[in-house]
């Protein structure tokens, strides 16, 4: 048996035909003689020293080849063993329809579902996952993906990632459950899945047949030999294509090995973007790579997590992996090295941190009431191999997903471990308190809006970017002539103008508002009693910006204004001439605008439209607040609560409006009802569910202090800005004078659709398909849906409503939740100061209006290119706000808990008061043998996590008495609570 193991191990790791001959020769012979006399063999085996060679400590295999070993002998194992030279006693016991007897086995059944216990892998993969476990998710009409999931067809093979865990399945079908459609998969080890759409990261369509599929069902459990019959037919093709993709797998491992240093970027801190078949290509020398040699490649940059970090969401409609900068990379390899050396340099920065951290935990514990506020840090500073571990640290915090192994875990938690300052599971939010304690980040750093890898273009729009200019001066002789710091020379629509004369432009926004983008009118039909013209004025920085200007790019890159709760960035910098409505009141100057009209019948129909550039005199600029009183209908604790008070010291004078304009109001607020009505009428359901948001109290205590600018100027941060807890609900923030503004500025997105496709001119939309439930389902969401179309959202959940995600696309598709009918379309054209979609949207409306018999400016090549970058930016950047303001929420929380004092003058402390609401389907999580599911606190507006639950649970939707568990901020803020 050992002659036969060395044997086999020659084959593995072949080495020269004398060396072979001399190893096989010595053990045979050695084999021999045992047998002859095995007592004088067991003798001299006791007796004999150990020989000095195997003494010697063998030399160390360098850390970073350690992977290109593991890779090569694993290969050759993976070779040889598809070759059949195994032994025998390695193969199954020969029996008729052995291979369909082992895969019987392993389907879970009505029969064998008592003894067949989940896989490790199941268990792991289901584990509180971090779409849960960052609480930041409640599944809703506008939970932003790209609306792809429908697109995953039964029968296509896909592979599946989730907390570290990877495998193969074929798609059976979908359900509704948690608010969310989930895919049912057939995995590879025989069970049942139910997943996300964002954890299917590679799919090969049409993989088995439809009626094979069928055959399968969707239960859990096989429930019948026919189904049993199907799945093991579906497992046998799984694990069919699993071989070929190992086989190719370990024959790409050389070529995976040069892949970084093949596409890395020429700056040493700077990412890089590549596509998997990118690098597909570069294997195959440029021809078209199979299926199974891209699957190969992406499984490569999957596991070489160090170089290529995935780019999510939305991996699968892109495939596109971040390259690592050098730098970093190089930071990577030295923690590890000397990690894995146990060099002493870890526990002399260890030390070094424990003394700064001390004195700065005391600064702060002495001024935590106080403003925000910086002072120089004294004591220690960082030497070179300190600074190695600190950008280390502050790199590990950065978004990542557990669909890859983290290159930054095991030495953070090695330093985390070593320093011993800190309770609580080592994630994130721990090493950004350490952060914080070093001097390196400040109390109000908010890592979640901070990353600029996530700001940054994707590989469709880097290619979208880079022939803007290119496209549009094709289609314009005017933009021909024009640099990119270069602005339009003249008006080109100044002969198209229509002049608005004295009539009233009513600006109604929020106090504190700055990008004042759109305004109303209202102008009666004498000869049609009941319909009116409404017109929608709306800022026109295009008057003067050409989409060839240097500006236009990185307004194209950041897509939107960001808010943060500390401060704003616009989408465009400052520039003469490009200002929100009202910017010339009291010059006499009239503005330009482009303006939506739209004639409203008394039946709320929009039966006629027209567009056209204007110039407006009479602007009068408003509050919500003073249209709401001129209304009758203001109300101060209609649209936001307070739990923790308000500090705010702003004080509300209404304003006095003229008769005239009171009656233009009430003119405007009774057509907005007839359009909501009929919207309603086509069958809109809106769900209400309360939401936090923070607000800086004190804006004149100026910019906050930033993060120290290097490592070597340390500062201690002290103190917090002043800001106020608020919780509004969907249904109040839609009355009044705000839900009147935004239902006309849906209608002129609704005309502006009707715009481009009269005129057969490519745009994009947002489009939303109707709900997914049973038709008793919506029935009852309709009985109990208020005069303005709103229902609880924990009804939707009651119900197994699904809504399906927003996306964006070019034909004019029906938007469900907006009311808005198939064939119309929604195209967003009012907030061109905030929105590079509506800018883009302006330039094409315009170049129509001048040229109407050319070419749109904008081709359909080119926006449908814009458009799979939008869909894959758009979702991104509002988890990126939502995720924000959540952190901040928690932030807020966390020091109220941690300092009682701030509850002095409130009668009732919130955080004693807590009430949760089950959310989700019930988690039952076998290592630590308890119950858990998404939860969500009304009072606070914010969704959370319920550990702990009883084993028989709580309805769903019922509020019931609960107690804060554990907080945590940073990349994924979340809040534990028990009940």
């Amino acid at each position: 048996m050992y002659a036969q193991n060395a044997k086999n191990i020659a084959r593995i790791f072949p080495s020269s035909s004398s060396s072979r001959l001399l190893h096989t020769t010595v053990r045979r012979e050695a084999s021999e003689a045992a047998a002859r006399n095995p007592q004088k063999s067991r003798e001299d085996n006791e007796q004999r020293p150990p020989s000095r060679k195997y003494k010697r400590k063998p030399p160390p295999i360098p850390h970073e080849g350690i992977q290109v070993t593991a890779d090569i002998v694993t290969g050759n194992i993976i070779k040889r063993a598809s070759r059949k030279w195994n032994p025998g006693d390695w193969k199954h016991e020969a029996m008729k329809n052995a291979e369909e007897r082992r895969l019987e086995s392993v389907v879970p059944t009505k029969k064998n579902a008592h003894y067949i216990l989940p896989s490790a892998e199941q268990q792991k993969f289901f584990s509180w996952g971090e779409y849960e476990e960052g609480s930041s998710e409640l599944p809703g009409p506008e939970m932003d993906t790209l609306g792809v999931w429908s697109q995953i067809q039964p029968g296509t093979f896909v592979e599946v990632r989730r907390n570290e865990i990877t495998t193969h399945a074929v798609i059976l079908g979908s359900w509704a459950t948690d608010g969310l459609m989930k895919a049912i998969c057939l995995v590879s080890t025989g069970e049942t899945w139910a997943t996300l759409p964002e954890d299917v990261l590679f799919t090969v369509p049409n993989f088995v047949d439809i009626a094979t599929i069928t055959r399968c069902g969707l239960e859990m459990l096989a429930r019948d030999e026919h189904q049993m019959a199907a799945r093991v037919k579906v497992l046998k093709y799984i694990r069919g294509i699993e071989k070929q993709i190992e086989e190719q797998y370990f024959e790409i491992a050389p070529f995976a090995q040069k892949v970084y240093n093949m596409f890395k970027p020429d700056d040493p801190d700077a990412w890089k973007q590549i596509t998997t078949l990118e690098v597909a290509k570069k294997y195959t020398g440029g021809k078209t790579p199979s299926l199974v040699t891209l699957l190969a490649v992406h499984k490569h940059l999957m596991r070489r997590s160090q170089e290529f970090t995935a780019m999510t969401p939305n991996f699968r409609a892109t495939n596109i992996f971040w390259i690592r900068p050098q730098n970093q990379l190089e930071t990577i390899r030295r923690v590890s090295s000397l990690y894995f050396s146990k060099s002493d340099k870890m526990d002399k920065f260890v030390e070094k941190a424990r003394v700064i951290i001390a004195a700065t935990k005391a600064d702060r514990a002495l001024a935590w009431s106080q403003p925000a506020s910086q002072r120089p840090i004294e004591g220690p500073s960082f030497d070179e191999d300190d600074q190695v571990f600190v950008r280390f640290l502050e790199e590990s915090i950065r978004t990542k997903r557990t669909i890859q192994v983290d290159p930054y875990a095991v030495a953070t938690s090695a330093i985390m471990k070593k320093l011993a300052l800190y309770d609580g599971e080592i994630a994130d939010d721990m090493v950004s308190q350490m952060l914080l304690d070093l001097g390196v980040h400040t109390p109000w750093y908010e890592p979640v809006i901070s990353n600029p890898r996530d700001m940054e273009f994707t590989k469709h729009g880097g290619v979208v970017q880079n022939s803007l200019t290119q496209v549009v001066q094709s289609g314009s002789q005017v933009l021909q002539k024009l640099g990119p710091d270069d602005l339009y020379p003249y008006d080109i629509v100044r002969d198209l103008r229509h002049d608005f004369g004295d009539m009233p432009v009513y600006v109604i926004d929020d106090f504190g508002a700055h990008e004042l983008d759109d305004g109303l009118s209202v102008e009666s039909i004498p000869l049609e009693p009941g319909s009116y013209w409404i017109h929608v004025h709306v800022a026109d920085p295009t008057a003067l910006l050409p989409p060839t200007h240097r500006i236009v790019a990185s307004a194209m890159n950041q897509s939107t204004s960001i808010y943060r709760v500390e401060d704003s960035s616009p989408l465009l910098p400052p520039v003469p001439g490009i200002e929100g409505l009202g910017s010339k009141i009291g010059t006499g100057e009239a503005q330009n605008a482009l303006t939506f009209s739209f004639k409203i019948d008394r039946f709320g129909d929009i039966v006629d439209y027209l567009i056209r550039p204007s110039m407006i005199k009479n602007i009068q600029i408003c509050k919500y607040d003073d249209v709401d009183v001129a209304l009758g209908l203001y109300s101060p604790q209609t649209t936001w609560s307070f739990p923790f008070g308000h500090s705010s010291s702003r004080s509300f004078t209404p304003t006095d409006f003229s008769p005239s304009a009171r009656k233009d109001f009430t003119t405007l607020y009774d057509i907005a009802l007839r359009l909501s009505r009929k919207r309603l009428d086509m069958g809109s359901l809106f769900t209400s569910l309360p939401f936090a948001e923070i607000m800086m109290t004190s804006p004149g205590q100026g910019e906050l202090p930033p993060n120290p600018p290097s490592l070597s100027q340390r500062m201690s941060s002290t103190g917090f800005p002043e800001l106020a807890y608020a919780v509004a609900n969907p249904k109040s923030t839609e009355s009044g004078a705000r839900r009147m503004v935004a239902e006309f500025m849906k209608s002129a997105a609704r005309v502006a659709s009707r715009f481009f496709r009269d005129r057969n001119i490519p745009a994009v939309r947002r489009c939303a398909n109707k709900p997914i439930g049973t038709e008793e389902a919506m029935q009852k969401l309709r009985a109990i849906q208020d005069e303005d179309g709103f229902v609880d959202y924990a009804e939707t959940m009651k119900n197994n409503v699904v809504y399906p995600p927003a996306f964006f696309h070019l034909e004019p598709h029906g938007h469900w939740l907006l009311g808005i009918p198939e064939g119309e379309g929604y195209c967003r054209v009012t907030s061109p100061l905030r929105r590079f979609g509506d800018l883009l949207a302006h330039w094409q409306i315009k170049h129509a209006l001048v040229n109407p018999l050319a070419r749109p400016l904008f081709t359909d090549e080119w926006m449908q290119a814009f458009c799979v970058d939008f869909s894959v930016r758009d979702p991104i950047l509002r988890k990126i706000n939502r995720l924000h303001n959540l952190s901040w929420a928690l932030k807020y929380i966390s020091r109220w808990r941690d300092h009682p004092e701030m509850s002095a003058g409130i009668d009732v402390d919130p955080l004693k008061n807590l009430t949760v609401m089950r959310m989700g389907n019930m988690r039952h999580n076998s290592v630590v043998g308890v119950y858990s599911c998404t939860g969500f606190l009304p009072e606070l507006g914010i969704p959370c996590k319920i550990a702990d639950m009883p084993a028989e649970g709580i309805p769903i939707g019922e509020p019931v008495p609960a107690k804060i568990q554990s907080i945590r901020a940073g990349l994924k803020p979340a809040i534990s609570v028990s009940i």
